[in-house]
């Protein structure tokens, strides 16, 4: 049977993309959306853009003299005789590292537990941490008891 509709727009195989699925934390995907609107772009152009000018310029990573720890506490980059120094807290990456370990060194000081209100309350991270909290438990870093708003969180293999 012909196909019918419209013809498509690639010829040959090799002509057609490539569909790649990324997952970003939800605070960068609002921010992405933003721009793209800002910007009059889809998504799609901006993703691409923004890859092309990556892979045009050289990896900061393999430059001498300069060190960036994309997913470290500290982001050192050097620009002739100037550092610019910037503390991950105040640039978050989506990766576990720095808020898992605020967590747990809250923790450590509550041995009594504490529900996710009150480490929101003594963390006052910019964003949630629900997704934390609950990785945590998956991986057995810590325990809770209880349910809903009164859920404790204590430390794994300490009691209440």
């Amino acid at each position: 049977m012909a196909k019918r509709g419209r013809p498509f727009t690639y010829q040959r195989e090799d002509e057609k993309p490539v569909t790649v699925s990324l997952r970003i934390p939800r605070d960068l995907a609002e921010q992405m959306k933003r721009y793209a609107v800002r910007r009059r772009q889809s998504i799609t152009e901006l993703l691409l853009d923004g890859l092309k000018m990556r892979l045009e310029q050289e990896d900061p990573r393999e430059q001498s003299g300069q060190s960036i720890a994309y997913y470290d506490n500290t982001i050192i980059q050097e620009y002739g005789n100037t550092v610019i120094q910037e503390k991950a807290s105040s640039r978050r990456t989506g990766r576990q590292g720095t808020m898992r370990e605020s967590i747990l060194n809250l923790l450590r000081e509550h041995a009594e537990g504490l529900t996710a209100e009150q480490i929101r309350g003594l963390l006052s991270p910019e964003k949630p941490i629900g997704d934390t909290l609950q990785g945590m438990r998956r991986g057995s870093f810590v325990r809770t008891e209880g349910g809903g708003r009164e859920m404790r969180y204590f430390l794994a293999g300490r009691g209440a």
